[in-house]
């Protein structure tokens, strides 16, 4: 993740989020049966780097991103997350 206006780093989480927000941006994606399993969700494009850096912190894997509905307004774009998931990022 890029840090554009050079905001702290947590020492807790080593990014510019707290705990507490990558855990709120985690539970948007993962899987509710299994945290563990893949991850394939829609968020809220002003979402990403909150969401990049969750799955990152609690799934040990790198999530890509793709935009849904290019039209829409700015602020009601949405993306679609997907990643291995934390049993095939780390095994297990």
């Amino acid at each position: 993740m890029n840090n554009p206006h050079n905001l702290p780093i947590n020492p807790e989480t080593g990014t510019i989020f707290s705990r507490a927000e990558l855990k709120e941006a985690f539970e948007m994606v993962q899987d509710p049966t299994n945290w563990k399993n893949p991850i394939d969700a829609a968020i809220p494009a002003y979402m990403k780097d909150a969401v990049e850096e969750a799955v990152i912190f609690y799934a040990g894997c790198r999530p890509t991103f793709e935009e849904v509905n290019k039209r829409a307004r700015r602020s009601m774009r949405r993306l679609r997350v997907k990643a291995v998931g934390y049993y095939a990022a780390v095994g297990a």
